[in-house]
């Protein structure tokens, strides 16, 4: 295992442990991206990864939900939504066009000090390789400026 999946998997280890827990049936080991000031992010469910599992182990030709739970600190008129996952560096996987922006799925403006939760199916297609990865799900505003992000890592089996 690499140092950098090492690393992560430490700090989200400690990220579990000091969240407060919130009546579920599911928790899933994530970690909320430090730069964003816009959105907090409270909860993430990945629905095959309920196990407390630091790595999350899909299965290629499978699909799974990737549950959101969050806030905005400013009203949000339009969040596009990307996936980018690190092989060297950061490389986009597209969304399905009908799932790659929240106001899509959810009725927009967004506004502060309301709570919303958004699910978004993530397919695991047959044609990628066996491989740990650390995935970034990233939400912008209008301006293509970051407002949120959170990090798994995944294994594809």
């Amino acid at each position: 295992m690499a140092l950098w999946q090492l690393l992560l998997l430490n700090t989200l280890a400690i990220a579990v442990v000091s969240t407060p827990a919130v009546a579920t049936k599911c928790q899933s080991y994530w970690l909320e991206c430090r730069d964003p000031t816009d959105m907090k992010i409270h909860k993430v469910i990945i629905s095959k990864c309920c196990d407390l599992n630091p790595v999350c182990v899909l299965d290629r030709g499978s699909a799974t939900n990737i549950t959101v739970v969050f806030s905005v600190k400013r009203t949000i008129r339009s969040m596009p939504v990307k996936l980018e996952g690190e092989i060297g560096m950061f490389i986009p996987i597209p969304l399905p066009p009908d799932k790659n922006n929240v106001c899509k799925l959810l009725k927009c403006p967004l506004y502060p000090h309301h709570i919303y939760k958004v699910t978004f199916p993530l397919m695991i297609s047959r044609e990628y390789p066996p491989i740990s990865i650390l995935l970034r799900w990233i939400f912008d505003d209008s301006t293509d400026k970051m407002i949120g992000c959170f990090e798994f890592i995944v294994e594809i089996k």
